[in-house]
């Protein structure tokens, strides 16, 4: 308005450029993650690499920035230049976890594999279990615990997790027989477990014969008793022959000794022993006759069997004096 005229005047309009502003948004796993001004052909000013936390299935590593989402659209990076308002995405390559499973039996590493989330279980053969003296084994499945007492997993079992599996095996009891003999003859017999405590039959009998009676003294590993003895607190071990050991009690014989009609001496002895003769008896003489010992006899009359020092006693005996006159 200060301006004065001064002839004919061309006058132009003139205008100051004022650069438009526009907002750059950039987004990671779904979130906003950072917000920039930027006015229209700048160079992008990118934000520091976002991360993303592994989870169960996969590990995230950042690929980069992209016009969408799943990274289908336009790539950026330094170079890119600003257009307009801009939605940016971080997108992250994704790699499935593996998980190490390991499998033990027997005390023992027995196989690992390496997996990923979701998985079904790849799963080693069965393993196996030698049988000992007590028990045959057969292959039951895995378990987390040791004791079998957790969590079973088999080929429908999905991965979620490292795993350590333990072989869990079932057990059979072995049956041993166990023969009990008497006097040289199967007695009884039965089937145990190892380590039940061995069933005692009813203690058996053995007739007397000419020499001895007999009492029973129990059970032995060996017939003639030197060897292990056995009672109801004994436990099975394996097949088992198992004797009855008697007690030899020598039968005591009762010989009777008469002289000239009337008793004259007794003795106890056993069988097989020399006869233990008393002094030889006398006779006194009569009016006609004098009478001199000749031996003693099994008949009165000095008809039957003589028997002297050298004679053995086998069973009850009565001896008579005979007198020779």
């Amino acid at each position: 308005g200060s301006s004065v005229v001064t002839g004919d005047m061309s006058i132009y309009a003139v205008f100051e450029k004022i650069p438009v502003e526009y907002t750059i948004s950039y987004f990671a796993d779904g979130q906003p993650y950072i917000e920039k001004t930027q006015t229209y052909g700048e160079y992008l000013d990118l934000p520091p690499k976002p991360a993303k936390d592994a989870d169960v299935v996969y590990k995230y590593t950042f690929s980069g920035w992209n016009s969408k989402e799943d990274g289908s659209g336009e790539w950026y990076d330094g170079s890119s230049v600003v257009t307009g308002d801009m939605s940016i995405y971080a997108v992250f390559e994704k790699t499935l976890i593996t998980y190490h499973i390991s499998f033990y039996a027997n005390g023992g590493p027995y196989s690992e594999k390496d997996q990923a989330y979701g998985d079904l279980l790849d799963l080693p053969p069965p393993p196996s279990k030698d049988t000992d003296v007590a028990y045959t084994y057969s292959f039951k499945g895995w378990n987390i615990s040791e004791d079998g007492l957790e969590a079973w997993y088999d080929g429908s079992s999905s991965v979620t997790e490292d795993l350590t599996l333990y072989a869990i095996f079932e057990r059979t009891a072995i049956e041993y027989t166990i023969g009990y003999y008497s006097d040289g003859d199967l007695y009884r017999e039965f089937v145990q477990t190892y380590g039940e405590s061995i069933h005692v039959p009813d203690s058996p009998s053995k007739d007397a014969d000419v020499m001895y009676t007999y009492a029973f003294s129990g059970w032995n590993s060996k017939e003639d008793g030197s060897g292990e003895w056995y009672d109801g607190s004994s436990i099975v071990t394996g097949n088992m022959s198992i004797y009855a050991v008697f007690e030899k009690i020598p039968i005591r014989y009762t010989i009777g000794y008469h002289s000239d009609g009337q008793p004259y001496g007794e003795k106890t002895q056993t069988y097989g022993e020399p006869l233990d003769i008393p002094p030889s008896p006398s006779k006194d003489a009569d009016l006609r006759y004098t009478y001199s010992f000749k031996g003693w006899n099994a008949s009165e009359d000095g008809l039957g069997a003589w028997y002297d020092g050298s004679s053995s006693v086998t069973e009850d005996l009565t001896l008579y004096a005979i007198f020779e006159r």
